[in-house]
């Protein structure tokens, strides 16, 4: 299985009221579909390879991040992804473009941001 982190930005005066609701990922070259997000509440991040969350070892606090209520700015991700197609076409190094569509509320209301990037690029 393959991890990553990615982080995440609450700005505003309301960031204290933020929940994560649903965390979705979609890499567009089929190679990685999400098994599960958590979020990193100490320790590093990265990219890197393990069984499983278990085998990362103890430098990370991990949390659910389904219901999680954010505390700071920033949020940091662990993304597992398992490996859909080990092979992706083109002439591009890595997979993607990538897509995180992160639901969550403030103050009750649903909302959802999509962060898009290219590791290529």
């Amino acid at each position: 299985m393959a991890f990553g982190s990615v982080d995440v930005t609450f700005s505003g005066p309301l960031r204290g009221l933020v929940v994560l609701k649903n965390i979705d990922f979609v890499d567009q070259s089929g190679t990685y579909l999400l098994d599960g997000a958590w979020v990193i509440e100490g320790g590093g991040g990265g990219a890197f390879f393990a069984e499983s969350v278990e085998d990362l070892g103890p430098g990370f606090d991990l949390v659910q991040s389904n219901n999680y209520r954010v505390r700071n700015a920033r949020v940091r991700l662990l993304l597992g992804l398992r490996v859909e197609n080990s092979v992706h076409t083109g002439d591009r190094p890595y997979a993607g473009p990538n897509r995180l569509i992160l639901t969550y509320s403030v103050a009750g209301r649903v909302l959802t941001r999509h962060l898009v990037w290219d590791p290529n690029d």
